[in-house]
């Protein structure tokens, strides 16, 4: 996972550079020898570019985009890879028509209207969402109604 500070290099390194897109041209233009080469380029016509960021000779753009290109093949893997971990811990709402919790298993649901709460799933009484009473002393269960979707509960806090 990425720290704070890293993402605020790649961050700093992006706003630093040429406003994109970027379009990537292959040869077209030609050196002071003659020869053809690659270029990217600001604008997306073929032609003369009105801003030419990287060619072969030379780096059009600044200094900033040349460090945005030498470090996107690090950034840019760094970030997939925090992604990936961001994705593992966000929460998967599954439709209570395409399968049910396990019995007696405590998850978030959302009900009709976009109310999100706890409830635990029981798979007795033709399978029903339910919560305890609010106090410890009362022993009852409400039935909770208009469910259209369940989540595993996320993990709780890191302790420190």
């Amino acid at each position: 996972m990425l720290t704070k500070e890293e993402l605020e290099e790649i961050r700093e390194r992006c706003e630093k550079a040429t406003q994109g897109p970027w379009y990537h041209r292959q040869a077209g233009m030609v050196s002071s020898k003659g020869e053809e080469y690659d270029w990217i380029s600001s604008t997306e016509k073929h032609d003369r570019p009105t801003k030419t960021i990287l060619g072969r000779e030379c780096l059009y753009g600044g200094t900033s985009d040349y460090a945005f290109i030498a470090s996107s093949r690090t950034d840019i893997p760094k970030l997939l890879a925090h992604i990936e971990e961001l994705e593992k811990s966000a929460i998967k709402w599954i439709p209570v028509s395409e399968r049910p919790p396990l019995d007696h298993q405590h998850v978030l649901i959302r009900c009709d209207g976009g109310y999100v709460r706890s409830a635990i799933w029981h798979d007795f009484i033709e399978g029903s969402f339910r919560d305890k009473g609010f106090s410890p002393e009362e022993n009852w269960y409400v039935v909770l109604a208009g469910v259209t979707h369940w989540a595993e509960l996320p993990q709780g806090p890191k302790e420190e």
